[in-house]
C-alpha cells in the first residue's frame, strides 16, 4: 500500500511540476509586452444609462484609472472605448502586471498553484462560433481550460467584442455561446472590451466607460 501511494504522489508531484512549467513559460509570453515610456492616466467611469443609473451612481470603482478597475476591479466587468482610446494596451498591460506577479511566485521554492493568478488574452476577431474553442488556443499547448479551472484562478480578457465577425452578433448566436462559457467559468475573471455597449448590455454586466485621451 505504501509504494502504491508514494507511486501515486511522485506522480502527482511530477504533474504539477509539468503545470509550473507550462505556466511559466505563459507568464514569460505575456509579461513580454512592451509598456510605452509615457502612460497616460486614463481613468473610467461607471455606465450611467437609465437602466443602470442606480448601480453607477454607488459604484466604488466610477472614476478609477483604468489598471486599478482592471486589477482590482468587479469579477465580471465590460469595459467601451473609442478606436484608439487605449483599450487593447490597458487590457494587454493588465496581464503583463499578473504575468509578472504569477512567475515570481512559481519561482519560489513552494509554489502554491491554489493562489496562482491565469491571465489569458482571447482576440475576439478571431471569434468563430465557439468562445471556449478560442479560449483554449490561448493557454498553453497540452492543457486543458477545465483543468486550469480547478487548479488555479483564470482571469479572461476578452478583447475587442465589436470585431468579431459580424454574422454572429447579427443573428444572435453569440449570447448563448458566451452565456454558456461565463456560467461554466463561474469563479473566473472577466473582462470583456468594446467600441459599443449596445448588445452586451443583455450579459447585465456593469459597464465602465474609458475617458477619451
Amino acid at each position: 500500500v505504501s509504494e502504491v501511494s508514494s507511486e501515486a504522489s511522485t506522480s502527482a508531484g511530477s504533474e504539477d511540476e509539468g503545470l509550473v512549467l507550462k505556466l511559466m513559460r505563459h507568464a514569460a509570453r505575456l509579461s513580454r509586452f512592451v509598456k510605452q515610456e509615457v502612460e497616460f492616466p486614463l481613468r473610467v467611469h461607471a455606465d450611467s444609462t437609465p437602466r443602470s443609473e442606480a448601480f453607477s451612481r454607488f459604484d466604488e470603482f466610477d472614476g478609477i484609472r483604468v489598471d486599478k478597475l482592471l486589477d482590482d476591479g468587479p469579477k465580471r466587468l465590460v469595459i467601451v472605448g473609442y478606436p484608439g482610446a487605449g483599450k487593447t494596451y490597458a487590457v494587454w498591460n493588465s496581464a503583463a502586471r499578473i504575468s509578472e506577479l504569477l512567475h515570481e511566485s512559481l519561482l519560489s521554492d513552494l509554489p502554491s498553484l491554489s493562489d496562482a493568478v491565469v491571465p489569458i488574452i482571447v482576440d475576439l476577431k478571431l471569434y468563430a462560433g465557439d468562445l471556449k474553442a478560442l479560449a483554449e488556443k490561448a493557454i498553453p499547448a497540452g492543457l486543458s481550460l477545465s483543468e486550469l479551472h480547478s487548479r488555479v484562478h483564470l482571469k479572461f480578457y476578452l478583447d475587442a467584442f465589436n470585431e468579431m465577425p459580424q454574422r454572429y452578433i447579427e443573428n444572435g448566436d453569440w449570447e448563448p455561446d458566451f452565456s454558456s462559457f461565463l456560467k461554466s467559468m463561474e469563479n473566473a475573471y472577466f473582462a470583456i472590451t468594446s467600441r459599443t455597449k449596445d448588445v452586451l448590455a443583455k450579459l447585465e454586466l456593469p459597464t465602465y466607460l474609458l475617458d477619451e485621451l
